[in-house]
């Protein structure tokens, strides 16, 4: 691949980390600020990093979309528009917290259904157009049925994802968004697949 199609893809694995990083903390910090009930500095921080998460996923939905769009483009614009829902519920939950100070039961399962259903669709684009050797994509699709079947769980009263227990929901999606994140700021989409660009040149 070359390094004008490898730059937007390492672009992407950074940003995969810094949107599971982003939520990580804002989801520990609006839990914090929440549970004291007061509208302060950390419920304030707390949905700003949430909105970095929803910002880089949307950003990572472009950039996949570009990509690997020209091998499967009905695929590819599902995902984006995964993302952009994703990034819309992060966004209006925020303003949510802000004006009512109020916890909401299961807030981040919500989330959680659109990383799945969106990761569930990634996997498939990633199988489709070679971007993503078997076995990482087949983990990818087993780490986000296992956190949809989480979601389903809390939402029926189970196991809250956020527990000890749920985190087995969490892990194998966890290792996934780890692999592919390094694989491609190392190596790029490691099979060639090329840039938007480069196929419509090809083509022409």
């Amino acid at each position: 691949m070359s390094s004008a199609a490898r730059r937007p893809a390492a672009l992407a694995g950074v940003l995969f980390i810094v949107a599971t990083v982003s939520f990580a903390i804002g989801n520990t910090l609006l839990t914090e600020a929440l549970d004291e009930g007061v509208r302060n500095g950390k419920l304030l921080a707390g949905v700003l990093f949430q909105i970095v998460c929803g910002i880089a996923v949307v950003v990572i939905g472009v950039i996949l979309r570009d990509l690997l769009g020209p091998a499967a483009p009905r695929q590819a614009a599902a995902y984006l528009g995964l993302r952009l829902l994703e990034c819309a519920t992060i966004v209006g939950l925020g303003i949510y917290f802000l004006t009512t100070v109020d916890a909401l039961s299961s807030y981040d399962a919500t989330i959680y259904a659109f990383t799945g259903v969106g990761g569930l669709i990634l996997c498939g684009l990633l199988r489709t157009s070679g971007a993503a050797p078997t076995w990482l994509t087949t983990l990818g699709l087993i780490g986000y049925a296992a956190l949809l079947a989480g979601v389903v769980t809390e939402f029926a009263g189970g196991v809250e994802l956020e527990s000890t227990a749920g985190f087995l929901f969490l892990a194998p999606g966890s290792v996934f968004e780890i692999a592919f994140p390094v694989l491609l700021i190392a190596r790029g989409l490691p099979r060639g697949v090329p840039a938007a660009g480069a196929a419509a040149s090809g083509s022409a």
